[in-house]
């Protein structure tokens, strides 16, 4: 007898009876011989015959609880919800509904069945313990204990913890969830975009759409931009050092050209970095070419890319973290020179680059090209004198861009551009985070 002919109008109540009291009995045989997956099977049909059998929806979501998987975990949460449904005092329901929602999520919606367990149920171990284990979760800090001599008095640590959003509403609210767990709810430490502060931006096209909002907003701030083939830490490294006249002369007359195209000049340029109150940097890519025999960097123009003889004589390769490190010492030691109080902030591009010499992948090498330039931000900002502040574009942009849809090529279908609107509220955000609170003014006024 198939299910299809227990559902026909011609069907008794006897016999569809007879098949739910059958098939409840194979899912406590199931249960007995901990077949889970019969005990699921099972129970699959006979909710096709009752989708209302509470004891068919507690076995059915047990038995997926048991095989561990995000997706088996997933049918069982909406199992247990429709059983909460029919009846929310089914407690062995509830508590592993509860359980579920702790391992996968939301949390929220933990927190509300917790509550109203508390209520029903006060002085229940099992529920002061799930409550117990939810808080920990939860909490943004957590006191470690440590070590002490025998007698001496407990000494705790403080550890804080920022946890990964669980569910996918939390992205709803883009703009929030950037605050809340991407920039974090601490005030920063300097609010150094004053309306009368000068600013110096390099790099990427971040720091060209932060110069121009603060050239709109009335402050002058200088973009000093480079094609995109140069923006590593070296051709940027040697920039600086060809502005503070202390290179070696082997890169002068590609910076002359660079910037004699864009209507700067060394002198300009010197100028506007030594008046400058921030520097905002952002880090582009991490491969370039470097001299097979010397190993000296070399930065190259877009037309080298066409004449395959220059890779006859220099090898293209990623550049190391530790090298990357080195150069953004060596660059803030430079625009220390040349504006000793000026705040650096870093950031990372999100811009993919165009093309590898090196891998097979140009999406594998540029996932490693921005990997080791976070990576060297990171270590770069933990040195105890950095005195710089890191921006997470690239975080908002890539890392997010997984939850929050199609970040790329949004505008004008190329995967090079990120979506207009994006970058505009990652500025937003960014002169909200840094710019002095405009006082309001007294009542009356």
């Amino acid at each position: 007898m198939s299910i299809d002919s227990l559902h026909a109008p011609e069907a008794s109540s006897a016999r569809r009876r007879a098949a739910i009291e059958e098939l409840a009995a194979l899912i406590q045989s199931h249960i007995a011989a901990q077949r889970w997956a019969g005990v699921s099977e099972t129970a699959a049909v006979l909710l096709q015959l009752d989708p209302d059998n509470q004891e068919a929806l507690y076995a059915h979501a047990a038995a997926l609880i048991t095989q561990k998987e995000i997706t088996f975990r997933a049918a069982a949460r909406d199992s247990l919800e429709r059983l909460m449904t029919l009846n929310p005092r089914h407690y062995d329901g509830a508590f592993a509904l509860a359980d579920v929602y702790l391992a996968i999520g939301p949390y929220e919606s933990a927190k509300a069945l917790l509550s109203r367990l508390l209520k029903e149920l006060p002085g229940n171990q099992r529920v002061n313990a799930l409550v117990g284990d939810l808080n920990s979760r939860l909490a943004e800090a957590l006191m470690v204990p440590e070590k002490a001599e025998p007698g001496a008095a407990p000494r705790g640590r403080r550890v804080n913890r920022a946890r990964y959003p669980d569910h996918v509403s939390a992205f709803d609210d883009l703009r929030a969830a950037v605050k809340r767990h991407v920039i974090g709810a601490s005030e920063p430490a300097d609010r150094f975009l004053a309306t009368d502060a000068r600013g110096f931006t390099m790099g990427s096209c971040f720091a060209g759409r932060i110069a121009r909002e603060l050239q709109r907003l009335g402050q002058p701030t200088l973009f000093l931009q480079l094609a995109e083939t140069v923006n590593t830490t070296h051709a940027n490294l040697e920039l600086l050092r060809w502005l503070s006249k202390e290179d070696d002369g082997s890169c002068a007359p590609y910076f002359e050209r660079e910037l004699q195209q864009r209507g700067h000049t060394r002198e300009s340029v010197r100028e506007a970095l030594s008046q400058a109150q921030f520097v905002v940097y952002t880090l582009g890519v991490a491969p370039a070419f470097f001299h097979r025999e010397t190993g000296k960097f070399r930065p190259h123009e877009p037309q080298d890319f066409k004449q395959f003889e220059f890779l006859r004589d220099y090898v293209y390769r990623t550049t190391t973290v530790d090298e990357n490190v080195a150069n953004l010492r060596a660059i803030r030691a430079l625009l220390r020179k040349a504006q000793p109080d000026a705040k650096l902030v870093l950031s990372v591009s999100p811009v993919p680059f165009t093309a590898t010499f090196e891998m097979d992948s140009a999406i594998v090498a540029d996932c490693i090209s921005k990997s080791t330039l976070r990576a060297a931000a990171h270590e770069f900002l933990k040195d105890p004198g950095a005195g710089a502040i890191y921006w997470p574009s690239f975080e908002i942009v890539r890392w997010l861009s997984g939850h929050i849809g199609r970040t790329f090529g949004t505008d004008d279908g190329n995967n090079h551009h990120v979506s207009d609107a994006l970058v505009t509220m990652i500025v937003e955000l960014f002169i909200e985070r840094f710019r002095p609170a405009t006082p309001h003014p007294p009542k009356g006024a």
